[in-house]
């Protein structure tokens, strides 16, 4: 066995750094993504104690009324698609 068939070829060392560049860029996506939902946790939990108290009336408890609103929400996105 000669010199150069011990060498692996450059197209494997080639795909192995672009697999462990993937395999970074992935993990580094997965922090950034892990620290966002963190802080906007600690924002969410920090309004809960600072947000003004929903009145009874300001709440939708009617399931009729929901399902008006839902029907509302869809002809309104049906008629926004076909104005364009």
């Amino acid at each position: 066995m000669s010199e150069i068939e011990g060498i692996p070829s450059r197209r494997k060392i080639t795909a192995s750094i672009f697999r462990e560049f993937l395999q970074n860029i992935f993990y580094i996506i997965l922090q950034e993504i892990r620290q966002r939902n963190e802080r906007e946790s600690e924002i969410l939990i920090g309004n809960l104690g600072t947000q003004k108290h929903i009145e009874k009336a300001e709440l939708v408890t009617d399931i009729g009324d929901v399902r008006a609103l839902a029907a509302l929400h869809e002809s309104l996105r049906w008629f926004a698609i076909e104005v364009k």
